[in-house]
């Protein structure tokens, strides 16, 4: 997953200049890595080349971007951290504690600064990503509820089942009832081949 930091680079129009030669020489190889491997078409492609390009974007979110060296870190690079860590551990469980131990400030820092940047404290974005990606897998997918919430970190299918109606006031089955067939019926009217 790309991070917060790469998103709001690659969002706006960047001009580079002066680019050190190290860079150009990554640039050149992850070109080159992204060529032969759309060429080859191997096992494992699709992987390779996420890998590939989300090393291209942080290289470009480096030299774009260079992070500020402040001894004490700015409101916005706090919910910008926190946002990032949440993408790369939501899996993982992590109290509100562990995330600003983490981003290294008090636990009432991090909420002032996560509210003031989307309008909820850390927990409900943290639970409202959990939630998204189980709606995700519930229409996208054929995988049993209980796989999913292994899938997304819960030990207890029982207690994902909880949580989930506890957030929809629906049970994830009768959600992927009800919203499985809205999902496949606005796939098929997407056509890639009516596509220009």
């Amino acid at each position: 997953m790309i991070s917060a930091h790469v998103r709001q680079v690659v969002n706006r129009r960047i001009f580079l200049s002066d680019i050190p030669k190290p860079t150009i020489h990554s640039f050149e190889n992850l070109f080159d890595k992204i060529e032969s491997e759309t060429h080859e078409m191997a096992a494992g492609v699709d992987t390779v080349l996420l890998h590939c390009l989300s090393l291209l974007l942080i290289e470009i979110w480096r030299i774009a971007a260079p992070p500020l060296h402040t001894s004490e870190p700015q409101p916005h690079h706090i919910s910008d951290n926190f946002l990032n860590l949440v993408e790369l551990h939501l899996l993982n469980h992590w109290t509100v504690k562990e995330y600003s131990s983490r981003i290294g400030v008090s636990r009432d820092r991090l909420n002032d600064a996560v509210q003031r940047a989307i309008g909820i404290p850390p927990h409900q974005h943290i639970q409202r990503r959990l939630m998204e990606e189980a709606k995700a897998l519930l229409v996208t997918t054929n995988l049993q509820v209980a796989e999913i919430g292994y899938k997304l970190g819960f030990t207890d299918a029982a207690y994902f089942t909880r949580f989930f109606r506890r957030h929809e006031k629906l049970a994830p089955k009768q959600f992927r009832q009800t919203f499985t067939p809205i999902w496949r019926s606005r796939s098929e009217e997407i056509s890639f081949s009516d596509w220009p």
